[in-house]
């Protein structure tokens, strides 16, 4: 982006750790910054089929409060912090995960470290289509 002047990260080794730009700080503060003209995205968009995209900033209350009850653990803040914890591992586009009893995940987009965009969708519905 114009105007936007990169810093190096180094580790007290002086080995390179990374690049940083001012945006990335911003980001890693208050979360992802919308471009001015760029439209909010739907927290949770259904897909059909008994399949839901949501996004991994929703926070872990509003999902259980969405749902009617305690689905997912309130240990985490947001859906994508739980996938992550439970994957162990940075995540990839297609990783599937169980976040409760026959509910699963499938990461659908990850930016940089973070879950973008979960796919929800119950165990037995998706037994009941193969």
């Amino acid at each position: 982006a114009k105007g936007v002047s990169p810093r190096r990260w180094w580790w007290t080794s002086g080995a390179a750790a990374g690049v940083v730009s001012l945006e990335d700080l911003f980001e890693e503060i208050v979360g992802d910054l919308r471009v001015e003209d760029e439209e909010p995205q739907k927290a949770v968009i259904p897909l059909g089929e008994g399949r839901y995209r949501v996004l991994g900033e929703i926070a872990i209350r509003d999902w259980n409060e969405l749902l009617g009850g305690q689905v997912i653990a309130n240990e985490f803040e947001t859906l994508g912090g739980y996938v992550l914890a439970l994957l162990g591992r940075l995540p990839r586009a297609g990783d599937r995960v169980e976040l409760a009893a026959g509910l699963f995940g499938e990461v659908a987009e990850v930016r940089g470290r973070r879950v973008h965009t979960v796919d929800l969708y119950l165990e037995d519905f998706e037994e009941r289509r193969a």
